[in-house]
Formats: C-alpha cells, structure tokens, sequence
C-alpha cells in the first residue's frame, strides 16, 4: 500500500525529495507525467511521486494539471507532500488551491528550508545562501495562511522536532529538507551502505549550461572525447556497434552559429538524444538539467522510474526500460554538485 504520495512541479524535484526515502529503503516510483502517476499507483510501492510539469506554465494551467494529477488519487494518502522550489518559484498558491479544494488534508505544515544548503526559515521568511532578500513564505503561499503553519527552521533537527504526531491530518509543503524529515519519521534505520556501480555503455546527455556544469566537465575533458551539439543538434549518430566499443559518450549543448531560442534548441537536443538512444541502447543515461532529462524521458515514453538511490549527494539514479530493457537514469540539476562531480560518475562505471 502506498505509504507517502509526493506531488512536484517538475522531474527534479519529484526525484530529488523521492530519493530521501528511497535512501531509507522504501520502495520508491516517481511518475515523469501525470498520464503515469494511475500506473505508479498501482505500483505497490511505498512512495510515489509525481511530476505535474506546472513551474513554467500559467497559474490557470498549473491548478488545472494538479487537479488532475489529485484525481488520479483513489484515496486519501497517509503523508502527502507537495513539493516546492525552495526560494517559492513557480505557480505554489494556484497549486495549493487546488490541494484546498479537494479537502485531502484540514491543515498545512509549511516548510520550504534546506539547512544542509545553508538555505533556513526565520521569522516566516525564507534566508540563506542564494536568497538575495528575504521571501516572505506568507505573502507568496497564501495570505490566509496560519503563521502557525509556517515553522522556522535553522537547521534539520528544527525541522524533525517540529513534525506533528498525526501526520495523516497534514499536507506537507516543503522542499527536499521536509522531505529527508518525513523519510526519518518514516523508517529511522538506514540500510547498510553499498557501493553503486553504473553499467556500460553510457550516455550522458549535458544539457545546462550552468557555470558549474561547465567546470565539472572542464575536469573531464582531457580524459572523455565530449561531442558538441550546436543548439542542441546532434549530430552523427554512431552506429551500434562502434559505439558500444565505447565505455561512455558525452553530448554537451553549446551555442551554435545562428540565434535559436532556448526551447528550440532543448527540443532538438532532447530529440536527438532519443535518437541516440534508439540506435545505441546505452545501459546508463546521465541527464544534466531538469528541463533536459524531463524532455528525454517524455520523449522516450521512459514514464515511470524506480528511484534506487543517490549516486553522489544531489543525484538521483533510478531504473526504467526502454524498448523492453533496463536502463539506470541518474539526474543532475545544473548548478548543483562538487566540481568533480562527473569525475566521481566516470569511476562507477562498470
């Protein structure tokens, strides 16, 4: 039975507050659309979650697909999450609305803070690195909101202390803080730790063109061949059995000669990349970027993914198929990760 349903606005949040019970050992789906989450539900998984794919859309767009992702839901969880960026980007009030008109749960316990990101809850207003002026949760979440709602968080135990005992009667707003909180509470003992080895070939797909990711691969570059996509086209599609001479390939998204939108380009990139993968079948596909790795599943038709754990702090990885074999997904937000991220993920490669 389905112990903690989580909704997120996109695939990087519903993997990255999944994988904080996966890590517990928890049986854990994340739905990369809302036309998977039936199919996740069904599942027999402790936790599901699911992508509404609402950040970017408008706020009328964005309560329309929760309400629709909430429909799909037969019965009343024990925890729900939704999950929220953590500086409150997004449609957050058009989609708690729709949370409020489904009457699931008679009180809210607001919580949007990452302490172990130095990002913290103060006076109901969220502070930290990365947050220029203080957001006032309030203000963004609902005016009508209880303060008694909105808990003040300096580090995790402030979170973990704060938890109620009737966790049923809650809807539970936060980010991926609340979420490691809830996983706790959940199953106290972690599993024994293993060491996680990704099969060969591999293929990652470099989407962002964050700063970070640029120095991470910067620390790769002399030891991977890493082919260009020029506004996101890929180009020359090795052929099978080259290619899987090939412990791993990089395709990395760089400016191109003419001026294309960054939709465009991520289309074509993400097109390509498919392509790739239908040609090649590589074992292991890494995903930089959110809109990146969600525009390659969907694609794909890659819906429903079994969350296995985290690979390095920050990156997720999880079992899917593809055209009837297993392929291990791992993500990676662009401005997120040590600069010898990709380093680390070159040497579990088996």
């Amino acid at each position: 039975m389905v112990s903690v349903v989580i909704l997120a606005d996109d695939l990087t949040g519903a993997l990255d507050s999944a994988v904080c019970f996966a890590n517990r050992g928890m049986v854990t789906v994340v739905a990369g659309t809302i036309d998977a989450f039936a199919e996740a539900l069904r599942s027999g998984s402790d936790v599901v979650a699911v992508s509404t794919s609402s950040r970017e859309v408008s706020a009328k767009h964005a309560w329309q697909r929760v309400m629709e992702a909430l429909s799909c839901m037969c019965f009343n969880p024990p925890v729900l999450m939704k999950k929220v960026d953590s500086r409150l980007k997004g449609n957050i009030k058009a989609e708690l609305d729709a949370f409020s008109q489904k009457k699931l749960k008679p009180y809210m316990f607001v919580c949007p803070a990452i302490p172990s990101q130095g990002r913290r809850v103060e006076g109901g207003r969220i502070v930290g690195k990365g947050v220029s002026e203080p957001i006032d949760i309030a203000k963004v979440v609902s005016c009508d909101l209880p303060l008694e709602s909105i808990v003040n968080a300096q580090n995790f135990s402030d979170i973990a202390l704060a938890l109620p005992s009737n966790m049923e009667d809650y809807l539970f707003v936060g980010a991926a803080g609340l979420a490691e909180a809830l996983a706790i509470r959940l199953r106290s003992e972690m599993p024994p730790d293993r060491q996680i080895e990704l099969p060969s070939p591999a293929l990652f797909a470099i989407g962002s063109r964050d700063p970070i990711t640029k120095a991470q691969l910067d620390k790769i570059r002399s030891v991977c061949a890493i082919i260009e996509a020029p506004n996101g086209k890929n180009l020359h599609v090795q052929a099978n059995g080259r290619w899987r001479d090939v412990k791993v390939t990089i395709v990395e998204m760089v400016s191109g000669n003419e001026t294309v939108s960054e939709l465009e380009a991520g289309r074509a990139f993400s097109s390509g990349i498919v392509q790739r993968i239908q040609a090649n079948a590589p074992a292991t596909l890494l995903a930089c970027g959110g809109e990146t790795a969600a525009a390659i599943l969907n694609e794909a038709g890659m819906g429903l993914l079994t969350v296995k754990g985290e690979l390095l702090p920050g990156m997720p990885f999880a079992e899917t198929v593809f055209n009837g074999q297993k392929i291990t997904v791992v993500t990676k937000s662009g401005g997120f990760g040590a600069e010898d991220a990709f380093e680390r993920v070159l040497s579990s490669i088996r």
